[in-house]
């Protein structure tokens, strides 16, 4: 039997206490400049949770906790090398830290950002699926369908 390679990616949503929320702006080459939510690949020897974690405060400057998982999506490749790649959004809540303003080689700087500023934002945006993300996050979160981490066994997400 042979086994196809996985990748994880964790993309966080935190808003603050004025219901903006919680965006950085892009340093990579591909996207630079790009406006998008803090998200990346979990490396290899991290738990999920431990990637969520990092990439936000590489990303960001911030510490965050997980407080629930608003969607799980799966894609297969099959060029040029077939693998599986799995995108998990976090709600997450901010528990220290200062926002990014000084730019590094993972981002140039990380703001708060209402809705509206960020639908005016569009040409800037590194993905204008950003928008739906959000929109799903609002209508998951009015209907009470963002899963608690407590759904999901600790070990998991240690």
């Amino acid at each position: 039997m042979s086994y196809v390679p996985a990748m994880i990616t964790v993309l966080a949503i935190a808003q603050n206490e004025k219901g903006k929320y919680l965006f950085i702006r892009e340093a990579d080459e591909k996207y630079k400049g790009k406006w998008y939510l803090p998200a990346g690949p979990v490396q290899p020897t991290e738990t999920i949770i431990e990637g969520l974690k990092r990439e936000v405060k590489e990303e960001a400057g911030v510490d965050v906790e997980p407080q629930g998982i608003v969607r799980v999506y799966h894609e297969v490749f099959k060029e040029p090398q077939p693998y599986h790649r799995w995108i998990m959004i976090f709600e997450v809540k901010v528990i220290s830290g200062t926002l990014k303003s000084k730019p590094d080689n993972r981002s140039l700087e990380a703001k708060w950002l209402s809705f509206d500023e960020i639908k005016k934002k569009e040409k800037e945006l590194r993905d204008e699926l950003v928008i739906g993300i959000l929109q799903l996050y609002e209508q998951s979160k009015k209907n009470g369908a963002i899963l608690p981490m407590t759904c999901f066994h600790s070990s998991l997400f240690k």
